[in-house]
Protein backbone atom coordinates (compact mmCIF):
# COMPACT_ATOMS: atom_id res chain seq x y z
CA UNK A 1 0.00 0.00 0.00
CA UNK A 2 1.24 3.56 -0.93
CA UNK A 3 1.70 6.51 1.69
CA UNK A 4 1.21 9.54 1.38
CA UNK A 5 2.51 12.47 3.60
CA UNK A 6 0.10 14.77 4.46
CA UNK A 7 1.66 17.23 6.92
CA UNK A 8 5.03 17.80 4.99
CA UNK A 9 5.73 21.62 4.06
CA UNK A 10 5.62 20.24 0.32
CA UNK A 11 2.41 18.92 0.80
CA UNK A 12 0.60 22.15 2.15
CA UNK A 13 2.14 24.52 -0.42
CA UNK A 14 0.51 22.07 -2.82
CA UNK A 15 -1.62 19.41 -2.23
CA UNK A 16 -2.95 18.41 -4.93
CA UNK A 17 -1.26 16.02 -7.01
CA UNK A 18 -1.10 14.37 -3.46
CA UNK A 19 -5.14 14.25 -3.38
CA UNK A 20 -5.16 13.26 -7.47
CA UNK A 21 -3.07 10.42 -6.34
CA UNK A 22 -5.32 9.34 -3.41
CA UNK A 23 -8.60 9.52 -5.26
CA UNK A 24 -7.23 7.53 -8.27
CA UNK A 25 -4.57 5.02 -5.76
CA UNK A 26 -6.44 4.84 -2.68
CA UNK A 27 -9.45 6.45 -1.94
CA UNK A 28 -9.82 4.81 1.94
CA UNK A 29 -6.47 4.26 3.46
CA UNK A 30 -4.77 4.24 6.96
CA UNK A 31 -2.58 7.04 6.67
CA UNK A 32 -0.17 7.47 9.59
CA UNK A 33 0.50 10.70 8.76
CA UNK A 34 -2.67 12.01 10.33
CA UNK A 35 -3.69 8.74 12.98
CA UNK A 36 -6.48 7.33 11.20
CA UNK A 37 -8.55 6.66 8.35
CA UNK A 38 -8.82 8.71 5.65
CA UNK A 39 -11.83 9.17 3.15
CA UNK A 40 -11.11 11.01 -0.12
CA UNK A 41 -14.14 9.93 -2.78
CA UNK A 42 -17.09 12.64 -2.83
CA UNK A 43 -19.90 10.13 -2.51
CA UNK A 44 -18.13 8.34 0.47
CA UNK A 45 -17.46 11.51 2.28
CA UNK A 46 -21.20 12.86 1.90
CA UNK A 47 -22.03 9.66 3.45
CA UNK A 48 -20.31 9.68 5.92
CA UNK A 49 -20.85 13.65 6.79
CA UNK A 50 -24.38 12.26 7.36
CA UNK A 51 -23.28 9.33 8.92
CA UNK A 52 -24.83 8.69 12.54
CA UNK A 53 -22.48 6.48 13.29
CA UNK A 54 -19.89 8.33 12.57
CA UNK A 55 -19.37 11.08 15.51
CA UNK A 56 -18.22 14.52 15.47
CA UNK A 57 -17.08 14.16 19.38
CA UNK A 58 -13.34 13.78 18.75
CA UNK A 59 -12.58 15.54 22.13
CA UNK A 60 -14.44 12.77 24.72
CA UNK A 61 -12.98 9.84 23.51
CA UNK A 62 -9.63 11.46 23.68
CA UNK A 63 -9.83 12.60 27.06
CA UNK A 64 -10.82 8.96 28.16
CA UNK A 65 -7.57 7.64 27.42
CA UNK A 66 -5.47 9.93 29.64
CA UNK A 67 -4.88 9.13 32.67
CA UNK A 68 -6.36 10.66 35.90
CA UNK A 69 -3.63 13.66 36.42
CA UNK A 70 -3.81 14.31 33.07
CA UNK A 71 -7.38 14.82 32.84
CA UNK A 72 -7.47 17.12 35.76
CA UNK A 73 -4.94 19.76 33.44
CA UNK A 74 -7.48 19.33 30.14
CA UNK A 75 -10.45 20.02 32.91
CA UNK A 76 -11.35 23.23 32.02
CA UNK A 77 -10.39 23.14 28.19
CA UNK A 78 -12.63 19.85 28.50
CA UNK A 79 -15.90 22.44 30.54
CA UNK A 80 -15.66 24.90 27.68
CA UNK A 81 -14.94 22.57 24.84
CA UNK A 82 -17.47 19.93 25.44
CA UNK A 83 -20.46 22.50 25.19
CA UNK A 84 -19.19 23.51 21.12
CA UNK A 85 -22.37 22.57 18.82
CA UNK A 86 -19.09 21.39 16.51
CA UNK A 87 -18.32 18.97 19.02
CA UNK A 88 -21.70 17.35 19.96
CA UNK A 89 -24.24 14.49 18.19
CA UNK A 90 -27.26 14.64 18.58
CA UNK A 91 -29.98 15.17 20.64
CA UNK A 92 -27.68 17.80 22.32
CA UNK A 93 -26.64 18.77 19.13
CA UNK A 94 -30.30 19.17 17.70
CA UNK A 95 -31.16 21.19 20.85
CA UNK A 96 -28.24 23.68 20.97
CA UNK A 97 -28.68 24.31 16.75
CA UNK A 98 -32.45 24.90 17.26
CA UNK A 99 -31.52 27.86 20.24
CA UNK A 100 -28.51 29.29 17.84
CA UNK A 101 -29.72 29.03 14.38
CA UNK A 102 -31.76 31.85 13.52
CA UNK A 103 -29.15 33.84 14.66
CA UNK A 104 -27.43 33.14 10.88
CA UNK A 105 -31.24 32.57 9.25
CA UNK A 106 -30.94 34.79 5.98
CA UNK A 107 -33.24 37.47 7.66
CA UNK A 108 -30.73 37.75 10.06
CA UNK A 109 -28.17 37.93 7.81
CA UNK A 110 -29.97 40.16 5.81
CA UNK A 111 -29.88 42.52 9.09
CA UNK A 112 -26.39 41.85 9.30
CA UNK A 113 -25.24 42.90 5.94
CA UNK A 114 -24.81 46.78 6.58
CA UNK A 115 -22.89 46.44 9.59
CA UNK A 116 -20.52 43.79 7.35
CA UNK A 117 -20.37 46.20 4.83
CA UNK A 118 -19.24 48.67 7.17
CA UNK A 119 -16.93 46.50 8.82
CA UNK A 120 -15.25 45.63 6.00
CA UNK A 121 -15.02 49.50 4.35
CA UNK A 122 -13.35 50.69 7.80
CA UNK A 123 -10.60 47.53 7.17
CA UNK A 124 -9.98 47.68 3.30
CA UNK A 125 -10.06 51.46 4.11
CA UNK A 126 -6.80 51.04 6.32
CA UNK A 127 -4.38 50.01 3.31
CA UNK A 128 -6.06 51.00 0.38
CA UNK A 129 -4.09 54.92 0.72
CA UNK A 130 -0.83 52.70 0.60
CA UNK A 131 -1.25 50.85 -3.22
CA UNK A 132 -0.28 47.74 -1.71
CA UNK A 133 -1.52 45.23 1.78
CA UNK A 134 -0.41 42.16 2.32
CA UNK A 135 -3.67 40.34 2.45
CA UNK A 136 -3.00 37.56 5.01
CA UNK A 137 -1.69 40.84 7.51
CA UNK A 138 -3.69 43.62 6.68
CA UNK A 139 -7.47 41.57 5.55
CA UNK A 140 -7.14 38.09 6.58
CA UNK A 141 -6.62 38.53 10.05
CA UNK A 142 -8.33 41.62 10.79
CA UNK A 143 -11.72 40.94 8.94
CA UNK A 144 -12.88 37.50 10.08
CA UNK A 145 -12.97 39.00 13.82
CA UNK A 146 -13.56 42.34 13.57
CA UNK A 147 -16.77 41.15 11.48
CA UNK A 148 -18.13 38.52 13.80
CA UNK A 149 -16.80 40.56 16.95
CA UNK A 150 -18.88 43.59 16.03
CA UNK A 151 -22.36 40.82 15.65
CA UNK A 152 -21.57 39.02 18.88
CA UNK A 153 -21.43 42.65 20.52
CA UNK A 154 -17.63 42.63 22.49
CA UNK A 155 -15.83 45.49 22.30
CA UNK A 156 -13.00 46.26 19.40
CA UNK A 157 -10.46 46.81 22.35
CA UNK A 158 -11.03 43.08 22.50
CA UNK A 159 -9.79 42.35 18.98
CA UNK A 160 -6.66 41.79 19.04
CA UNK A 161 -6.37 40.70 22.74
CA UNK A 162 -8.37 37.63 21.48
CA UNK A 163 -6.49 36.41 19.04
CA UNK A 164 -3.25 36.34 21.79
CA UNK A 165 -5.70 34.31 24.22
CA UNK A 166 -7.06 32.02 21.92
CA UNK A 167 -4.03 31.26 19.78
CA UNK A 168 -2.83 28.71 22.34
CA UNK A 169 -6.00 27.02 22.36
CA UNK A 170 -5.98 26.93 18.22
CA UNK A 171 -1.79 25.28 18.60
CA UNK A 172 -3.09 22.94 20.81
CA UNK A 173 -5.78 21.64 18.92
CA UNK A 174 -3.62 21.44 16.18
CA UNK A 175 -1.39 19.37 17.93
CA UNK A 176 -1.33 15.37 17.86
CA UNK A 177 1.35 15.53 21.51
CA UNK A 178 1.61 18.64 24.03
CA UNK A 179 3.48 19.51 26.52
CA UNK A 180 2.16 21.13 30.10
CA UNK A 181 3.16 24.30 28.82
CA UNK A 182 1.00 24.01 26.06
CA UNK A 183 -2.46 22.96 28.20
CA UNK A 184 -1.19 25.83 30.81
CA UNK A 185 -1.11 28.47 28.21
CA UNK A 186 -4.20 27.02 26.40
CA UNK A 187 -6.53 26.96 29.69
CA UNK A 188 -5.27 30.63 30.65
CA UNK A 189 -6.30 31.83 27.44
CA UNK A 190 -10.03 30.02 27.37
CA UNK A 191 -10.41 31.62 31.44
CA UNK A 192 -9.81 35.36 30.13
CA UNK A 193 -11.96 34.74 27.35
CA UNK A 194 -14.59 32.96 29.60
CA UNK A 195 -14.41 35.94 32.58
CA UNK A 196 -14.83 38.81 29.25
CA UNK A 197 -17.51 37.20 27.97
CA UNK A 198 -19.48 37.09 31.46
CA UNK A 199 -19.19 40.56 31.99
CA UNK A 200 -20.70 40.95 28.42
CA UNK A 201 -23.65 38.61 29.35
CA UNK A 202 -24.21 40.00 32.30
CA UNK A 203 -24.36 43.36 30.82
CA UNK A 204 -26.63 42.79 28.32
CA UNK A 205 -28.89 40.83 30.55
CA UNK A 206 -29.40 44.59 32.10
CA UNK A 207 -29.05 46.46 28.90
CA UNK A 208 -29.77 44.68 25.85
CA UNK A 209 -28.69 45.72 22.29
CA UNK A 210 -28.66 44.45 18.86
CA UNK A 211 -26.21 41.63 18.64
CA UNK A 212 -25.88 38.25 18.96
CA UNK A 213 -25.22 37.55 22.57
CA UNK A 214 -28.76 40.05 23.34
CA UNK A 215 -30.42 37.30 20.87
CA UNK A 216 -29.50 34.76 22.76
CA UNK A 217 -30.46 36.27 26.25
CA UNK A 218 -33.28 36.88 24.45
CA UNK A 219 -34.65 33.03 23.54
CA UNK A 220 -37.76 31.55 25.21
CA UNK A 221 -37.62 29.38 28.16
CA UNK A 222 -37.81 25.80 26.19
CA UNK A 223 -34.56 27.40 24.06
CA UNK A 224 -32.68 29.10 26.69
CA UNK A 225 -29.21 28.83 27.06
CA UNK A 226 -27.66 28.98 30.61
CA UNK A 227 -25.10 31.75 30.87
CA UNK A 228 -22.11 29.09 30.62
CA UNK A 229 -23.90 28.14 27.55
CA UNK A 230 -23.60 31.77 25.85
CA UNK A 231 -20.39 32.15 26.27
CA UNK A 232 -19.11 28.97 25.23
CA UNK A 233 -21.08 28.71 21.87
CA UNK A 234 -19.72 32.72 21.87
CA UNK A 235 -16.11 31.18 22.17
CA UNK A 236 -16.99 28.71 19.67
CA UNK A 237 -18.16 31.56 17.19
CA UNK A 238 -15.01 33.71 17.66
CA UNK A 239 -12.60 31.25 17.32
CA UNK A 240 -14.57 29.45 14.09
CA UNK A 241 -15.68 32.50 12.33
CA UNK A 242 -12.06 33.98 12.16
CA UNK A 243 -10.48 30.33 11.40
CA UNK A 244 -12.19 29.72 8.57
CA UNK A 245 -12.54 33.07 7.20
CA UNK A 246 -8.50 33.72 7.30
CA UNK A 247 -7.97 30.72 5.16
CA UNK A 248 -10.36 31.54 2.42
CA UNK A 249 -9.80 35.37 2.42
CA UNK A 250 -5.98 34.55 0.82
CA UNK A 251 -7.00 31.95 -1.01
CA UNK A 252 -9.55 33.70 -2.59
CA UNK A 253 -7.61 36.51 -3.64
CA UNK A 254 -4.79 34.55 -4.86
CA UNK A 255 -7.42 32.39 -7.22
CA UNK A 256 -8.16 35.85 -8.95
CA UNK A 257 -5.05 36.74 -9.70
CA UNK A 258 -4.06 33.28 -11.24
CA UNK A 259 -6.68 33.94 -13.31
CA UNK A 260 -6.64 36.95 -14.84
CA UNK A 261 -9.48 36.12 -17.72
CA UNK A 262 -11.74 35.39 -14.70
CA UNK A 263 -10.76 37.97 -13.04
CA UNK A 264 -11.80 40.59 -16.19
CA UNK A 265 -15.26 38.56 -16.41
CA UNK A 266 -16.23 39.50 -12.78
CA UNK A 267 -15.34 43.06 -13.11
CA UNK A 268 -17.64 43.49 -16.25
CA UNK A 269 -20.28 41.63 -14.60
CA UNK A 270 -19.89 41.66 -10.59
CA UNK A 271 -22.61 39.23 -10.13
CA UNK A 272 -20.67 36.48 -11.51
CA UNK A 273 -19.55 37.00 -8.29
CA UNK A 274 -22.06 34.42 -5.94
CA UNK A 275 -20.38 31.03 -8.44
CA UNK A 276 -16.98 32.67 -8.71
CA UNK A 277 -17.48 32.44 -5.00
CA UNK A 278 -18.56 29.10 -4.46
CA UNK A 279 -16.09 27.82 -7.32
CA UNK A 280 -13.29 29.51 -5.12
CA UNK A 281 -14.32 27.42 -1.55
CA UNK A 282 -14.96 24.09 -4.06
CA UNK A 283 -11.26 24.44 -4.71
CA UNK A 284 -9.97 24.97 -1.68
CA UNK A 285 -12.20 25.01 1.14
CA UNK A 286 -11.18 26.16 4.54
CA UNK A 287 -10.90 22.98 6.34
CA UNK A 288 -8.95 20.35 4.03
CA UNK A 289 -10.34 17.24 6.31
CA UNK A 290 -12.77 16.97 8.90
CA UNK A 291 -12.58 14.11 11.83
CA UNK A 292 -14.64 12.00 13.11
CA UNK A 293 -14.84 8.75 15.38
CA UNK A 294 -16.61 5.88 15.09
CA UNK A 295 -18.50 4.68 17.26
CA UNK A 296 -19.23 1.10 16.43
CA UNK A 297 -17.77 -1.06 14.20
CA UNK A 298 -18.76 -0.56 10.21
CA UNK A 299 -17.54 -0.28 6.63
CA UNK A 300 -16.67 2.51 4.46
CA UNK A 301 -16.23 1.75 0.82
CA UNK A 302 -15.51 -1.94 1.65
CA UNK A 303 -13.03 -1.52 4.31
CA UNK A 304 -13.86 -2.36 7.96
CA UNK A 305 -13.56 0.40 9.62
CA UNK A 306 -13.22 -0.72 13.83
CA UNK A 307 -15.20 1.06 16.84
CA UNK A 308 -13.41 4.09 17.98
CA UNK A 309 -11.18 4.62 15.11
CA UNK A 310 -10.08 8.08 14.05
CA UNK A 311 -11.87 8.43 10.57
CA UNK A 312 -10.42 11.98 8.48
CA UNK A 313 -13.26 12.68 5.78
CA UNK A 314 -11.39 14.63 2.73
CA UNK A 315 -13.20 17.57 1.93
CA UNK A 316 -10.51 18.84 -0.27
CA UNK A 317 -10.61 15.74 -1.97
CA UNK A 318 -14.06 15.05 -2.26
CA UNK A 319 -13.99 18.78 -3.94
CA UNK A 320 -11.74 17.35 -6.89
CA UNK A 321 -12.95 13.99 -7.20
CA UNK A 322 -13.84 13.79 -11.07
CA UNK A 323 -16.78 11.73 -10.48
CA UNK A 324 -18.51 14.30 -9.01
CA UNK A 325 -17.43 17.52 -11.02
CA UNK A 326 -16.43 17.27 -14.38
CA UNK A 327 -12.27 18.87 -15.09
CA UNK A 328 -12.22 19.39 -11.49
CA UNK A 329 -8.90 21.21 -11.28
CA UNK A 330 -10.17 23.81 -13.43
CA UNK A 331 -11.40 26.91 -11.90
CA UNK A 332 -14.65 27.47 -13.66
CA UNK A 333 -16.97 30.64 -12.13
CA UNK A 334 -19.98 29.09 -15.17
CA UNK A 335 -19.92 25.82 -13.25
CA UNK A 336 -23.57 23.97 -12.85
CA UNK A 337 -24.96 22.13 -9.58
CA UNK A 338 -21.50 23.02 -7.94
CA UNK A 339 -22.27 20.81 -4.65
CA UNK A 340 -19.33 21.21 -3.31
CA UNK A 341 -18.85 20.08 0.62
CA UNK A 342 -16.62 23.09 1.61
CA UNK A 343 -18.88 23.62 4.77
CA UNK A 344 -19.59 20.19 5.19
CA UNK A 345 -23.17 18.60 5.10
CA UNK A 346 -25.89 17.31 6.55
CA UNK A 347 -26.85 18.42 10.74
CA UNK A 348 -23.32 19.41 10.89
CA UNK A 349 -23.18 21.86 8.26
CA UNK A 350 -21.51 24.97 9.07
CA UNK A 351 -23.94 27.58 10.67
CA UNK A 352 -21.61 30.39 9.81
CA UNK A 353 -21.74 29.57 6.05
CA UNK A 354 -24.10 32.47 5.23
CA UNK A 355 -22.28 35.10 7.14
CA UNK A 356 -18.86 33.67 5.75
CA UNK A 357 -20.29 34.16 1.63
CA UNK A 358 -21.87 37.93 2.63
CA UNK A 359 -18.59 38.53 4.07
CA UNK A 360 -16.26 36.99 0.82
CA UNK A 361 -18.18 39.05 -1.53
CA UNK A 362 -18.43 42.62 -0.01
CA UNK A 363 -14.61 41.97 -0.01
CA UNK A 364 -13.80 40.84 -3.26
CA UNK A 365 -16.06 43.03 -4.83
CA UNK A 366 -14.55 45.87 -3.44
CA UNK A 367 -11.06 44.28 -4.26
CA UNK A 368 -11.91 43.75 -8.42
CA UNK A 369 -12.82 46.63 -8.87
CA UNK A 370 -8.87 48.07 -7.71
CA UNK A 371 -7.07 49.23 -11.14
CA UNK A 372 -3.98 47.03 -11.80
CA UNK A 373 -4.30 44.58 -9.08
CA UNK A 374 -1.36 42.55 -8.55
CA UNK A 375 0.80 39.99 -7.03
CA UNK A 376 3.25 42.17 -5.40
CA UNK A 377 6.20 39.11 -5.09
CA UNK A 378 6.96 35.87 -7.53
CA UNK A 379 3.80 33.44 -7.13
CA UNK A 380 6.82 30.15 -6.50
CA UNK A 381 7.70 32.55 -3.07
CA UNK A 382 4.64 32.09 -1.43
CA UNK A 383 4.33 29.46 1.45
CA UNK A 384 1.21 27.61 3.21
CA UNK A 385 1.33 26.60 6.83
CA UNK A 386 -0.68 23.73 7.71
CA UNK A 387 -2.57 23.14 11.23
CA UNK A 388 -5.75 22.31 12.61
CA UNK A 389 -6.69 20.84 9.47
CA UNK A 390 -6.36 24.05 7.50
CA UNK A 391 -3.93 25.48 4.77
CA UNK A 392 -3.16 29.06 5.17
CA UNK A 393 -0.47 31.47 3.10
CA UNK A 394 1.96 33.00 5.42
CA UNK A 395 1.99 36.06 3.38
CA UNK A 396 -0.25 37.34 0.54
CA UNK A 397 1.74 40.74 -0.64
CA UNK A 398 -0.31 42.50 -3.78
CA UNK A 399 -0.06 45.82 -4.99
CA UNK A 400 -2.95 47.84 -6.96
CA UNK A 401 -3.49 51.97 -7.95
CA UNK A 402 -5.73 53.69 -5.68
Amino acid sequence: MATYDLTSQAFNDDPFPTYRKILAEAPIHWSESVGGWYVARYADVAAGLRDPRLSTDRFTPMMNMLPEAVKQKFSHITRIASKWTLMLDPPEHTRLRAMTGDSFSTRALDAYRPRVEAVVDEVLGRTLAAGRMDVVRDLAHALPLSVIANLIGVSRDFFDQFAQWFQPCNELFSKSAYTDEHVAAATDGLLKMEAYLEEIVEARRREPTNDIISHFIALPREKALSDEGIVAECILLLSAGQETAKTVIPHAVLTLLEHPEALDRLRRSPELLKGAIEEILRRDPPMHKLGRVALEDMDICGQRIAKGDLVWLGIATANRDPAEFADPDRFDIDRKDNRHLAFGYGIHFCEGAGLARVELRLLLERLIALPELKLAVPRSTLTCVGGNHMRELTSLPITFQR
